[in-house]
């Protein structure tokens, strides 16, 4: 469980850095850069622009990526150089680990109860490493505008009781056509900034 907790950080240090990679090509122009450099003259002018869409669109999530598969790899190996004992426990990681164990223990795995024992503790991995990670970018978040402590606390439950309510609701990434998905954030801050606290 405490590797799993480790792994919700991991996560979450990922997130931040390809959030500030984003921030930083974006501060920079970088995707006007591409579109508008001279390579343009030979590829054409059409393909530099949807270069720099694809750039601008997946910057973040490539550098999130990348820095989250460093940290995974690494994470064990220094903690090893120093003598810590520590590792990692990713969802994912575990699942595909399982899978393999499934196949190479045939009928075994079955009979012997060790589908159950894996699927929950992939369940509590799972809430590790979403709870963890999530939690740490809500309150730097709440704490950068400034939300009060009993606010923040009210968000949190607030969010904590719709995804009890409707789990594959609350993790679907489908949203009406024209919505905006910051939308809720915005209420949230307008109704802070008039002096509204949360039921």
């Amino acid at each position: 469980m405490v590797y799993a907790a480790l792994t919700g950080v991991i996560l979450w240090v990922s997130a931040l850095a390809g959030g500030w990679f984003e921030n930083l090509a974006t501060f920079n122009h970088l995707p006007e850069a591409i579109a508008h450099h001279p390579l343009g003259r030979k590829l054409g002018c059409e393909r530099m622009k949807r270069l720099a869409d694809t750039v601008d669109a997946n910057l973040s999530g490539w550098t999130t990526s990348i820095v989250l598969g460093y940290l995974l790899g690494f994470v064990p190996v220094i903690g090893k150089f120093f003598g810590i004992p520590l590792d990692v426990r990713h969802v994912t990681l575990a699942t595909g680990t399982v899978a393999l164990a499934a196949a190479s223990f045939g009928k075994d795995w079955f009979y012997r109860g060790w589908l159950i024992h894996t699927a929950f503790g992939i369940a509590v991995t799972f809430v590790l490493n979403l709870g963890v990670s999530f939690s740490i970018a809500a309150l730097v978040a709440m704490r950068a505008y400034g939300v009060p402590w009993h606010d923040q606390l009210g968000l949190m439950r607030y969010t904590l009781t719709a995804f009890l309510k409707s789990p594959p609701a609350s993790c679907s990434l489908q949203r009406r056509q024209g919505s905006n998905p910051k939308e809720p954030l915005r209420r949230f801050l307008i109704l802070h900034d008039q002096g509204l606290r949360l039921d």
